[in-house]
């Protein structure tokens, strides 16, 4: 008869993953048998499935315009075809805690298994400006005189206005005015808003007063006439007549009747 070979596990046998001892036996045809092993390995080469990777975040900059990178990796959801999911490590470049700039940033999400296969995917930080500046100065109090209209023209006040930003520099912040400079305004107070914005249009408001005074006197354009008066015939005394009624003047602000 022929040599009868077989083997311990017998071939087909499912195993799982690791190293096995494999037992060769050699029969012949009188039962003599003589043994032999070999080692069979089972790899894991497979790398993880990502099915849901890290969602993209959108976090304010802090005072000096970065951020601290936050742990993403909540979000993401894997498995293996050897690892359990609760047993895949999950990891992001750059990690939590690092200090990262303003605009996006690219993280890097790696998933690996227990066979240090792994499988990565992409998702993105942005850091973005959403804090208003801040008025350190407003603009002052103004009192101007009234023009011949009894009005005035809004002066610039914005020229004293103080503010600072967390991104943005003090000398791109854009100031304006309302009423802006140059519009008419009526005697008395007029209450003028200033709005500081920086580059993410993050604004920040105050007020100051612009105050039109009538600082111009009466012009008289016809006085009093010239009058002659008799004396009294007893005292030799003479009463004074209303010589107001032939004076006219005018005024930039009061009407000549008031």
């Amino acid at each position: 008869g022929s040599l009868v070979i077989t083997q311990s596990p017998a071939a087909g046998t499912l195993v799982g993953n690791g190293v096995f001892n494999i037992t060769i036996t050699v029969t012949d045809a009188a039962g003599n048998f003589s043994t032999c092993t070999n080692t069979f390995t089972v790899t894991d080469v497979t790398a993880p499935t990502i099915t849901t990777c890290a969602p993209a975040v959108t976090i304010p900059a802090t005072s000096g315009c970065g951020a601290v990178m936050p742990n993403v990796t909540g979000g993401v959801v894997a498995t293996d075809n050897c690892t359990a999911a609760g047993s895949l490590v999950i990891t992001q470049s750059p990690a939590a805690g690092t200090a990262i700039p303003a605009g996006p940033t690219t993280v890097t999400i790696t998933v690996k298994d227990a066979a240090n296969n792994t499988t990565t995917c992409t998702t993105t930080v942005t850091v973005t400006d959403q804090t208003a500046p801040v008025i350190t100065t407003c603009a002052s109090n103004v009192t101007i005189p009234a023009t011949a209209g009894c009005g005035a023209v809004m002066p610039n006040v914005t020229g004293g206005v103080v503010a600072t930003d967390n991104c943005t520099a003090a000398g791109s912040l854009v100031i304006t005015q309302s009423p802006a400079a140059g519009a008419a305004i009526p005697a008395g107070p007029t209450t003028v808003t200033i709005t500081v914005k920086d580059a993410a249009n993050n604004t920040t408001t105050c007020t100051a007063v612009v105050t039109v005074t009538d600082q111009t006197a009466p012009v008289i354009t016809t006085c009093a006439p010239a009058a002659t008066i008799p004396t009294s015939t007893t005292s030799c005394t003479g009463t004074m007549p209303d010589l107001t009624t032939g004076v006219v003047a005018t005024d930039n602000c009061t009407a000549a009747g008031s």
